[in-house]
């Protein structure tokens, strides 16, 4: 009992004193109407965080111009110069999707999605964001936080483009998924997709396009390792533990594994050890994780080395 009590008040010092805040920047500076579906732009950087690039699915070839991710293909189901009548419905295969994967050692929490956004004169008049986290079946919480009315919020968290008659292709209207509140999106440990969904076009050639998306939030490194301690012991032991310096250090796995990684508490990767070697030595005191990488998953400990 007293070494799981001591366990969870070193995770919480973890997890208060290594979390770093992070804003992943799209700008989509790269594209052009020759790129592709996916954004060659280099992708946003981050303490803790991997970040994937955009890529457009179920669409066109190619993007309808430059610097923004613009694309058609999209869902049919309004008439132009009609704001009430609506026939289309969400396509979850026709999507704007992009990955955010957590870093060795690291949990990330997803704040906010603010991005900006537009349309063709018969392009989508709806549109949600949606996330694996949920396997796609929700929309995501919707604010518009643009000073012109052309955007409406509708139950359901849906984006409505409320004014048809609006088609200044220029001016792009500022939108927000804002803080997940639901614990769900909250310590990811792997990796998560978000997608742009838009439907209710007046026309297949309708586009719709985003531009300046940036997702806010943290990246928590040791976050989740609670999950791993209860299942871990019966595969994999550390002996001993807690060591100390320049100590042999046993490494027990009753499982077969490919690899294992020895990281510091500030998410430095110390040394790895390859499949024929189960022995380490530490020469500085700390709290280090030890991961091993096995064909049934990562499994993660922490080690003391005084």
């Amino acid at each position: 009992m007293k070494k799981t009590l001591w366990f969870v008040v070193g995770l919480c010092t973890v997890l208060t004193f290594n979390a770093q805040n992070f804003a992943l920047y799209y700008s989509f500076a790269s594209v052009t109407p020759s790129s592709g579906v996916v954004d060659p732009t280099p992708t946003p950087t981050a303490v803790g965080v991997s970040a994937g690039s955009f890529s457009a699915i179920g669409l066109s070839a190619n993007p309808t111009t430059t610097n923004v991710f613009a694309f058609t293909g999209w869902g049919t189901g309004a008439t132009n110069n009609d704001n009430t009548n609506f026939t289309g419905s969400i396509d979850l295969n026709k999507k704007f999707e992009v990955s955010l994967t957590p870093q060795s050692g690291y949990g990330i929490s997803i704040d906010s999605i603010h991005f900006y956004m537009n349309r063709s004169a018969t392009g989508p008049r709806m549109w949600s964001l949606r996330s694996s986290v949920s396997g796609y079946s929700v929309n995501l919480p919707a604010q518009s936080i643009s000073s012109h009315t052309n955007i409406q919020i509708l139950p359901g968290n849906v984006f409505f483009w409320a004014n048809d008659s609006y088609t200044n292709a220029t001016w792009f209207n500022k939108c927000v998924s804002k803080t997940f509140s639901l614990t769900a999106h909250q310590l990811i440990l792997n990796t998560v997709f978000y997608s742009f969904h838009a439907w209710n076009a007046e026309g297949t050639g309708g586009s719709f396009r985003i531009d300046s998306v940036v997702f806010n939030g943290k990246a928590t490194f040791g976050a989740g390792l609670k999950n791993y301690t209860h299942n871990l012991k019966s595969h994999f032991y550390l002996i001993p533990n807690p060591s100390s310096k320049y100590s042999q250090v046993n490494i027990k796995s009753s499982i077969p594994y490919n690899k294992i990684e020895i990281i510091s508490i500030d998410g430095k990767l110390i040394q790895t050890l390859e499949n024929d070697e189960s022995v380490l030595y530490l020469n500085t005191e700390g709290i280090y994780f030890v991961k091993i990488h096995t064909n049934q998953g990562v499994l993660t400990d922490k080690l003391i080395v005084n």
